[in-house]
């Protein structure tokens, strides 16, 4: 008799150890939910003039880091090569004069840091670009430092949440230095 009266204490140890452990986990889990909802990039595409140009401007608006990890741009929904490439086919009747940045993959952008992508200073090539705007979309996707990733375009839409990233058909470059002939 005497052992089966000591039975309910070990049984009550057990399950409150349970339960304290259940509750460490679960706090866990909201913690770990908190900090990725805290610390979320928001990567942004835009496309802006003023009185010094006109181009795109891209960087993260969010609180906390994005790595990038695909960085796209197309011209009436062919993918292009190349800044350059993607004059020639909007086609300008020379090549305008332009300052770059290509993104590359795995760069990854503090918060509240942004960059001029695609930048015409003002003049005709600018006015003309403006009008073609629209036939330019610009697509990147980016991740956490959790793993969470979006992609993001130049049309202004919030970032929409995927899966991953996929790996893009054409890798997106700097045009090719001019070779200079003697």
């Amino acid at each position: 008799m005497r052992s089966l009266s000591r039975a309910p204490i070990p049984l009550a140890s057990a399950v409150i150890s349970f339960c304290a452990l259940a509750f460490t986990v679960y706090q866990g889990y909201l913690q770990r939910q908190f900090v990725k909802l805290s610390f979320q990039p928001s990567m942004m595409i835009g496309f802006y003039y003023n009185d010094e140009g006109t181009g795109y401007m891209f960087g993260d608006s969010g609180i906390g880091p994005a790595t990038l990890k695909t960085f796209e741009v197309l011209v009436d929904g062919k993918l292009q090569p190349t800044w350059l490439e993607m004059c020639r086919a909007l086609e300008f009747a020379t090549p305008p004069h332009f300052d770059f940045v290509v993104p590359r993959p795995e760069i990854v952008y503090k918060p509240n840091s942004f960059e001029k992508l695609f930048w015409i200073r003002s003049g005709p090539d600018s006015e003309q670009f403006k009008l073609k705007v629209g036939r330019v979309p610009v697509t990147a996707c980016y991740c956490s430092v959790f793993g969470d990733c979006w992609r993001v375009d130049s049309h202004g839409a919030p970032p929409r949440a995927v899966g991953s990233c996929p790996t893009p058909a054409l890798a997106f470059e700097a045009p090719p230095t001019p070779v200079r002939m003697p």
